[in-house]
Parts: C-alpha cells; structure tokens; sequence
C-alpha cells in the first residue's frame, strides 16, 4: 500500500482504528537533512509500559492512576520510497493483547475525539448538534453570550 504524503498513512491508520475499536498515537518520525519526513511509525494508544518510578513513589497523596500501557504490538509504519516519492507500509501488526471497544465507546477514544465545524445555511454548527439534531439546545443558549465567536444559533 502506498499513500502521497505520510499524513495521508495516518489518517488511514487512525480511520482504520476507529473501525477496529481502539486509539492510536504518533510514536516517531525520521527526517533526513533537508527536512523531509523519512519515515513515520504509529502504534496502538496502549503500546508499552508505565514508568516504574510513577508506581513506587513513596510520596503519593493519590493512589496511581489506572493503567493504561499494556504493551500492545499494534505499530503501522510508512517509508519514503525515494525512486517514486511516494511512502510505503513496511510495519503492520494488527494482533492486539487487550480486549478492544465496542462501537459505542469509540467516540470517547483520544484519536477519534475530534469536534468538526459544519457550514450549514451559512452558520458554523458542531458537528455532534448536526448527528443528533439539536436544533437550539438550552445549555448552549446560555453560554452563547461568552463565546461571540462561535456563532450556533
């Protein structure tokens, strides 16, 4: 599979996520002198570990965090091919070690959080008052008045 731009790999990567119920995060990306992006590698959001010093701090007020590292092996990676200009997929691991989410709780991952503008008749409406056709929703209508930039009504 070849893609344009490394972006481009991204957000097919993170479309795919998105299908498959779980989040993905940048791991790196290698440029060469000139600027240009080498190569680009993603991974699941829950690749890894948690640092130890964060689980046996003596000086804790709170308990730690739950964790959310497990050591996944998901990575999808792309390689600029220099002869073509175009990057290639030359990483894909799609075995997960944890239990995936179901439909309903994609849209509360981090990678799929994503509120878009709509133009509407003209207006800028959020996306998620389109979905679920709220028309004129009270809680909005109140805090209007301290966002004169975000024109909804």
């Amino acid at each position: 599979m070849t893609f344009d731009m490394h972006e481009d790999g991204g957000t097919f990567y993170n479309a795919y996520a998105k299908v498959n119920g779980f989040s993905i995060r940048n791991y790196n990306m290698h440029k060469d002198n000139a600027g240009i992006v080498k190569s680009r590698k993603w991974v699941c959001s829950k690749e890894g570990y948690r640092d130890t010093k964060y689980l046996e701090r003596e000086d804790q007020i709170r308990g730690p965090q739950a964790l959310t590292r497990v050591g996944c092996p998901v990575v999808f990676s792309v390689t600029l091919e220099r002869s073509s200009g175009k990057y290639l997929v030359n990483n894909f691991v799609s075995v997960h070690n944890h239990p995936l989410i179901g439909p309903c709780g994609v849209p509360f991952l981090r990678s799929h959080r994503k509120v878009l503008g709509l133009k509407i008749e003209g207006r800028t409406r959020c996306a998620f008052l389109e979905i679920c056709r709220i028309e004129s929703p009270l809680f909005l209508r109140n805090f209007s008045h301290q966002l004169p930039d975000l024109n909804i009504f």
